[in-house]
């Protein structure tokens, strides 16, 4: 799949090793730096949605969306664990469910970017448990990409999901330019969507990024070598 990804906002909380780890299947250890571990509200918008072969299909091509993720590892191989992920269109939610095996869920959202940049998002469905964000943030400094090695490499750099299909753990591999990342103020975070995955957020303010955004090449499910 190819898609361009717009306005992301890479929103990070350190959160025990221990309390990730009995999440995540037992196959996946938790990714940690310098021994901490972390977790990630990631709000962002997507246009252009196509397999590499096909024009976008209107109707299919965009969307609004926001991660829940964790950084995991199998053996040498580091990637991105989902807990969620919320966007607003139902037709990708369906296909992705069924393609890529990730827990997608329909919801409500809006971006409004301008001078503070503002996300919302609410999940439909009144027999889910609550999961719902508003986000404002303010951009400064110039965008450069993370330096090598650095904490801000370790939460925006991955290229590669695991999910787990039909009991198997596969992967699949996430190719796109480094992203060139720029500091933000965050003015405002009120979210359920971390407790509506059973994560405790630490009463902490959030390391925040933002970056305007990659064009990205999604490859297909493959069963992961144990």
């Amino acid at each position: 799949m190819r898609q361009s990804w717009h306005h992301l906002t890479f929103l990070h909380w350190p959160v025990p090793a221990a309390s990730l780890q009995a999440l995540v299947p037992g196959v996946l250890e938790i990714d940690t730096f310098d021994g901490q571990a972390w977790v990630g509200l990631i709000p962002f918008t997507m246009s252009g949605i196509r397999h590499v072969a096909l024009p976008p299909i209107p109707g299919l091509s965009s969307l609004h969306e926001t991660n829940v993720r964790t950084y995991v590892r199998s053996g040498d191989d580091i990637g991105i664990w989902f807990f969620s992920l919320d966007a607003s269109n139902p037709l990708v939610v369906g296909i992705a469910r069924a393609f890529y095996s990730l827990p997608y869920h329909r919801a409500s959202m809006r971006l409004d970017v301008g001078a503070t940049i503002r996300y919302e998002s609410s999940r439909k469905g009144s027999s889910q448990v609550p999961a719902e964000h508003s986000i404002e943030v303010s951009i400064s400094g110039a965008a450069s990409e993370a330096t090598e090695g650095s904490l801000d490499e370790f939460l925006v750099e991955r290229y590669r999901l695991f999910t787990m299909r039909r009991g198997q753990l596969c992967s699949a591999d996430v190719v796109h330019p480094k992203y060139k990342i720029q500091s933000v103020k965050v003015q405002k975070v009120e979210e359920s969507m971390l407790a509506a995955n059973q994560i405790e957020r630490p009463d902490l303010a959030p390391i925040g990024f933002y970056s305007p955004g990659v064009s990205v090449d999604v490859y297909g499910l493959r069963p992961c070598r144990r």
